[in-house]
């Protein structure tokens, strides 16, 4: 070694996590993953229901359009108290800022739980004779 040089040192901080942080993270993986699979099929359900009792194909499209977006909003603001939650307990225990938060693994994990359960409803359970979702006349 050369006199004069210096040697860089890596140190790894240590990260402190709460059980309350650990239960913002599984809130918003929950809340994810309905996002992305409880509400279109449960507003699925609901519009056939619409349908099938007032025989308007508009009306159920307006219910299904107009509820699930009202419902992806505020799971979204839920995302987002979840998120600070975790942000600010974080904060508070480790005296830093965190690189990221868990909410977009999170939702990334969601997406894909979310197309898995697409793609095996469509593959084994669609059939192709029809929606079995509305009730029969």
């Amino acid at each position: 070694m050369a006199t004069g040089s210096t040697r860089a040192v890596s140190m790894q901080q240590t990260e402190v996590k709460s059980p309350r942080m650990r239960g913002n993270a599984i809130g918003m993986f929950i809340v994810g993953v309905t996002m992305w699979v409880g509400v279109p099929g449960g507003w699925l359900w609901i519009g056939s229901q619409v349908k099938a009792s007032a025989d308007s194909l508009g009306l159920a499209i307006l219910v299904m359009g107009v509820g699930a977006l009202a419902t992806i909003v505020a799971l979204i603001k839920v995302l987002g108290v979840l998120n600070r939650n975790w942000y600010e307990e974080y904060v508070e225990l480790n005296d830093r800022k965190p690189k990221r938060t868990p909410l977009e693994p999170v939702l990334v994990i969601s997406v894909g739980i979310a197309l898995a359960a697409f793609g095996i409803w469509f593959t084994f359970f669609a059939g192709g004779g029809g929606s079995s979702i509305a009730p029969s006349s």
